[in-house]
Order: structure tokens, then sequence, then C-alpha cells
């Protein structure tokens, strides 16, 4: 299994919140960009073997949420050929090529055990998926808590016009940065640095980890960077 490492270096540590952006997407016009608690419906969506607590699905955007990190699934749509358009405007039928699909895996590494995954800023409508058990409350936040010693991660989801979802690391007082870790593991072809930027490059798109803003909770700035 190929596993390519991510490494942060933190600066001033008490109380630091340290923020990144994954993956862009347009505005919510129509309030689908959420975190969907999940209730039996997308257990198969997935090769993991991790049970999935939330998934964040926005037009080609396929993020799934487990105790263990995060799967990216990427899809790429075949299309139909005019060969295929024209049978099937005749009413013959067309045997469909499958969707290209790739994973890629995004893990905390030596994390804690057992960590807690808490879902907030929930939302007044619920997604259907076929029976009433099913129904699913979407979110606007999921905590990852005590991830390392003292150490959180938020994940949420900007209302700004221009970002899909981002995620917040936040230091407490005794928290030590440097066990911050990241592994990519699977569909990964290579990481390559560009103007500060870490690029994660996959068969299909990209996964960018956006240069690191970090400050303390009074907003004061403090120094940080990957490594």
């Amino acid at each position: 299994m190929k596993v390519i490492g991510i490494f942060f270096s933190l600066f001033f540590l008490s109380e630091n919140i340290f923020a990144q952006k994954a993956f862009v997407s347009k505005e919510d016009v129509f309030g689908t960009r959420v975190f969907i608690e999940n209730k039996g419906q997308f257990d198969k969506v997935i090769n993991s073997p991790e049970q999935i607590k939330f998934a964040y699905e926005s037009s080609n955007e396929h993020i799934y949420f487990t105790p263990k990190g995060l799967v990216y699934k990427l899809i790429k749509k075949i299309p139909l050929s005019e060969e295929q358009h024209e049978k099937m405007e005749h009413g013959k039928k067309v045997k469909l090529k499958p969707d290209e699909i790739h994973y890629a895996n995004m893990n905390w590494i030596g994390s804690n055990p057992n960590i807690e995954i808490i879902e907030s800023e929930k939302q007044s409508y619920y997604f259907t998926y076929g029976g009433a058990e099913l129904n699913s409350y979407g979110y606007k936040k999921i905590t990852y808590k005590n991830v390392y010693n003292n150490i959180d991660i938020e994940y949420t989801i900007p209302t700004d016009k221009g970002h899909g979802i981002k995620y917040n690391v936040i230091l407490h007082p005794g928290a030590d940065p440097n066990n911050i870790k990241i592994a990519y593991t699977g569909d990964v072809n290579k990481i390559i640095e560009k103007n500060g930027e870490i690029v994660i490059k996959t068969p299909l798109e990209d996964i960018l980890e956006h240069a690191p803003k970090s400050f303390y909770e009074n907003d004061e700035d403090v120094s940080s960077k990957l490594k």
C-alpha cells in the first residue's frame, strides 16, 4: 500500500487554530452542501473497513468521514458516444461503460483510538433515502474530538461563495503540534509542493492542501507552515 505523509509545523502553541481547505465548490444554491449523517444509506458506497459516520456529497465531490479519517471517492463519468446516443434515440438498448472510480484515503497518523465525532449546526430539513428509518439530517460542522491529546479537528462548510469544505486543527493548552501528521493512501500518484501548498495528485482530480493560516483564539496571527 502506498503511504504518503504530510507533516505540520506550528509555532506559539497555546490555543492555536490551524485552518485548511480541501476541494472547491460553487455557492450552495439548493442547501445540499452539508455533512449528512449515515443511517445505513452510505454503508456500501466506498471500499473501507471503517464505518461511515457522515458523508459530504455535492456535485462531483464525494467525501466520507470515518472514525479513522476521510475517504475521497473520485468519479469520472464515461460519456455516451454519438452511436450510443443514436441507438437510444431509436429505442435500442445500449450497454453503458461503468464509471471510472478511484479512492484516496486521508488518515491522521498515530491518532488516539475511539475518537468521538460530534455534529453541530443542524439544518431544519432532512434527506430521504427510501424508508423513514433512513431519513438523515444535515449539519454544517462536525468535530473530531481529541484526535491527539488536547487537539480537536473541526470540519466546516463555509457559506461564502467559492469554497467547498475546510478544516481547523484546534490546539488546546498542552497540545503538541509535532504529533499532527497526515497520510494519504490509495489511488495517490504523488504529492508535490507548489507555491507553499501541497497538491495530492490522483488519476482524476487533485486534492489540494492550502498553506496553513494559524492564529490564537484572540485572532492574533501565528507563524506556521507545512513540511
